[in-house]
């Protein structure tokens, strides 16, 4: 009888402990929220220049308090040089027309951030010149890029949006990559990676030690230049059009209110069973 007793407990035990890993959906004691946006970034070296322009419109804050931090450039036209290489004379032109940023987090009492970048109308070109001749190395266009980030206490999303997408140019041996079967593409789409050059679509990264803190950084294109051959030097470095980022900050995990009261119904059950088995084993022995 002893042993039966006991093994009810165990049993009732075991149920709290079933209890507990299925109310476990633990939450974080947030500390704070960061996010931040920006349209488009360049960092390039060839032949020891090292041209780079942004990041532009950037937008960002961290909460608490809470914030909501918007930021636009109506236009941009800007030729990078990227200096004479033998007869080739080389630049890279960027164009755009409104480029807007947002982040936000109402952090005190939601637990949530944000941030997204739109940049409308793109353009960008990796040209040669030799002898007046143009040769278009590397072209990209959108109607629209867009990228989103954000993260609550039960964790972090990104995406991106590419509309009428095109790419073309020698780089990539004359071939037009028609993006509209990249709309909405998976992360980390590989778009092309030949030659130097790699085109990553919807780029997402995740941050923070997936503990106490976590979040996620989206670029909605990255072009990645390494040892990509340009006249007699090699271009180096990365393009960045349209990020966002948002993080979560928290310290110790503290249990749901449904965990406890799983907890609390499990150990009031070893009690009524305990309470059960003494009564039936003083029946016996009576």
């Amino acid at each position: 009888m002893g042993k039966r007793f006991h093994r009810a407990c165990d049993i009732s035990y075991a149920a709290v402990c079933a209890a507990v890993m299925v109310g476990a959906g633990s939450a974080h004691a947030t500390t704070s929220i960061s996010s931040s946006a920006y349209g488009l970034y360049v960092n390039l070296s060839v032949a020891g220049l090292n041209p780079v322009l942004g990041p532009l419109a950037p937008a960002g804050g961290m909460a608490a308090p809470p914030y909501d931090v918007s930021n636009q450039l109506a236009s941009v036209d800007e030729t990078v040089g990227l200096g004479a290489l033998g007869l080739t004379t080389f630049s890279e032109h960027l164009g755009t027309s409104l480029i807007k940023s947002n982040a936000r987090s109402p952090f005190p009492p939601t637990p949530t951030g944000s941030a997204k970048n739109t940049v409308d109308t793109f353009s960008a070109n990796l040209d040669g010149t030799t002898f007046g001749i143009p040769v278009t190395l590397f072209d990209i266009g959108a109607r629209t890029i867009t990228s989103s980030a954000k993260v609550t206490s039960l964790g972090a999303i990104g995406s991106s949006a590419l509309e009428d997408l095109t790419i073309t140019g020698t780089a990539l041996g004359g071939l037009t990559i028609d993006g509209s079967l990249y709309a909405h593409a998976a992360p980390n789409t590989i778009l092309f990676d030949a030659g130097g050059l790699e085109i990553i679509l919807n780029e997402q990264t995740p941050s923070g030690d997936g503990v106490t803190s976590g979040g996620v950084m989206v670029n909605a294109i990255h072009a990645i230049f390494t040892d990509f051959a340009l006249g007699t030097g090699l271009l180096n470095g990365d393009v960045i059009v349209s990020h966002s980022e948002a993080e979560i900050l928290g310290v110790s995990a503290v249990p749901e209110p449904g965990t406890w009261a799983m907890m609390l119904l499990g150990v009031a059950g070893i009690g009524f069973s305990a309470r059960r088995r003494a009564r039936k084993v003083h029946t016996a022995a009576g």
